[in-house]
């Protein structure tokens, strides 16, 4: 983060405490196109969240096999099971990865 603008380190810290907030099982940092993003593992859920520069990225899988593709590979593929780009409600669209207690339906 040592390039960015106090600004956008602020931003890119806020989206990163967001995430942090579900409480990932890990944190792991990508190699290859996703070299620097930062990986946020649920494994309980099969989710893994790579977060970095304009969007977010949510997959199901083998995030380890994910993380070594470029992120041209991933979107050309469409690996992803999401894309949530930096905008307005970005917050919003994250915290529905994760339904509320209240929200679980018995079966």
């Amino acid at each position: 983060m040592e390039k960015l603008t106090k600004n956008k380190k602020t931003i890119v810290s806020d989206r990163l405490e967001t995430i942090s907030q579900y409480q990932p099982d890990f944190h792991a940092i990508g190699t290859n196109g996703y070299r620097g993003y930062v990986i946020f593992g649920f494994t309980n859920q099969n989710l893994y969240i790579f977060e970095y520069g304009n969007a977010t990225y949510v997959f199901e899988g083998d995030w380890k096999q994910l993380s070594q593709m470029t992120k041209a590979e991933i979107l050309t593929a469409n690996l992803q099971k999401h894309r949530f780009v930096h905008l307005e409600g970005w917050k919003q669209q994250i915290e529905g990865l994760f339904p509320h207690e209240s929200d679980k339906k018995i079966s």
